[in-house]
């Protein structure tokens, strides 16, 4: 099974973007793992939010790398993505539904 997750980062200068990053992680996911989120009683899909803070975790810290390789030789690449506390942005677990 696969998830995936996406970063956006917009630069600003008065309001006026000047730089904007959008990346997508997929992840593979074990069958045991994906299984586990099944919540057959409630018909949904669980997934915890320590899940979905770790792979927000590995998604921002692979936009900050592609932000460095692709602004590498540019004025641009003065720009860093700073350190992100995640835990602030996931607010609990994602309930989807299960058919």
């Amino acid at each position: 099974m696969f998830d995936s997750c996406t970063g956006f980062f917009r630069f600003e200068v008065k309001s006026q973007p000047f730089l904007l990053l959008e990346a997508g992680c997929i992840f593979g996911v074990s069958p045991q793992s994906w299984e586990s989120f099944i919540q057959p009683d409630a018909k949904i899909i669980l997934i915890p939010e320590g899940f979905l803070t770790h792979l927000s975790v590995i998604t921002t810290g692979t936009c900050r790398g592609i932000l460095h390789s692709k602004t590498e030789g540019t004025a641009y690449n003065r720009f860093l993505l700073p350190t992100i506390n995640v835990t602030e942005l996931v607010k609990g677990d994602i309930s989807l539904p299960l058919e």
